[in-house]
């Protein structure tokens, strides 16, 4: 399901999201784009390292750094949901070499969750590229009698009430993922939100919450060490990383649940910053995220579609907690 907005229409940051290259987000003369980029480029990823997002943004760094010919630095400023890195971003000098590694939590969920923030998303970035669409796993503790989502939806609705999941605070996209399954599939099973990943993942190991929605690229390495158990991905094809691994759709036809990354940079607000580079930076960031590493790291280079905005999967689940259910920033996918 598509996150239907009730804002009025972006008129910068979706509109140019898919077709933007840096010839129209980078704030530079003429003389200085054709040289770009002189220094290396700093990548502000919002989450701390290890975490989903920084895994992400990691793996094409090095990919950043080769097409560019000047390094990729991945700088993480965690805090407040993502809010921190994030605002670093808006107040940053609009030259390019400081760049959002932007994700749907903090671009397209917190925005709806909370009436104040210390940026607008739609008047303080200018859009790069869509970079990868990341499909999550939901993973189980192993001994929680259910090998796939049809399992876990017959023992929950024999046990209503009595089965667990984790996320990383109210509003994240693993809380809405779970939220829209429930919604979906007529579940009843209880939230317990967590401050991050990290200690979700130890209390899903321990057994102290039962399942869990959170992104590929970490969660199967916990699969494949024994230490969880894989029930399904929530994107609506399988994924190649993971052949096997049945989706939720394929028990709740319809269901979709997927987030984003992308690169944003600070909107060029001087008058007449708009300037053509010689090489399209939507076309390098793609590039970089459809090299092999990244796609069997889970992770899936977007198709370009011009005119197109971000796909938000984090569907009908936000009105669940657009309601008042806590104050907490949305965490990461």
């Amino acid at each position: 399901m598509k996150l239907r907005d009730t804002r009025r229409k972006p008129q910068g940051l979706s509109a140019c999201f898919w077709a933007v290259p840096v010839a129209l987000c980078l704030g530079m003369s003429a003389a200085s784009a054709q040289s770009f980029p002189t220094r290396p480029i700093r990548i502000v990823v919002t989450y701390v390292p290890g975490g989903n997002t920084d895994v992400a943004a990691r793996l094409v760094a090095p990919h950043l750094t080769a097409d560019l010919g000047q390094q990729v630095i991945i700088d993480n400023r965690g805090g407040a949901g993502g809010v921190v890195g994030t605002e670093i971003v808006a107040r940053a000098a609009p030259d390019g070499y400081t760049v959002l590694f932007g994700t749907s939590a903090g671009l397209s969920i917190n925005p709806q969750l909370h009436a104040k923030l210390p940026y607008d998303v739609e008047r303080d970035f200018s859009p790069i590229s869509l970079l990868v669409i990341n499909p999550q796993l939901m993973v189980a503790h192993p001994g929680l009698p259910a090998k796939n989502v049809g399992e876990f939806l017959k023992l929950a609705r024999a046990q209503p009430g009595k089965i667990n999941y984790a996320s990383v605070g109210v509003g994240s996209p693993n809380h809405l993922g779970m939220e829209l399954l429930k919604n979906m599939a007529g579940i009843d099973i209880v939230h317990v939100p967590y401050k991050g990943s990290a200690p979700a993942v130890l209390d899903l190991m321990s057994g102290t919450v039962s399942v869990f929605f959170s992104s590929i690229p970490v969660m199967l390495t916990h699969v494949k060490g024994g230490r969880l158990k894989a029930l399904a991905v929530g994107s609506a094809a399988r994924s190649p990383a993971a052949p096997d691994i049945p989706t939720v759709a394929e028990s709740v036809p319809g269901f979709e649940y997927v987030t984003w990354y992308g690169l944003f940079v600070p909107f060029p607000h001087a008058a007449g910053g708009r300037f053509p580079l010689e090489r399209g930076g939507g076309e390098v960031a793609q590039a970089a995220a459809a090299r092999p590493a990244v796609a069997r790291a889970g992770l899936r280079a977007p198709a370009h579609q011009p005119g197109g905005g971000p796909p938000v999967h984090e569907g009908r689940a936000r009105a669940v907690v657009a309601g008042g259910q806590g104050h907490r920033f949305g965490g990461e996918s």
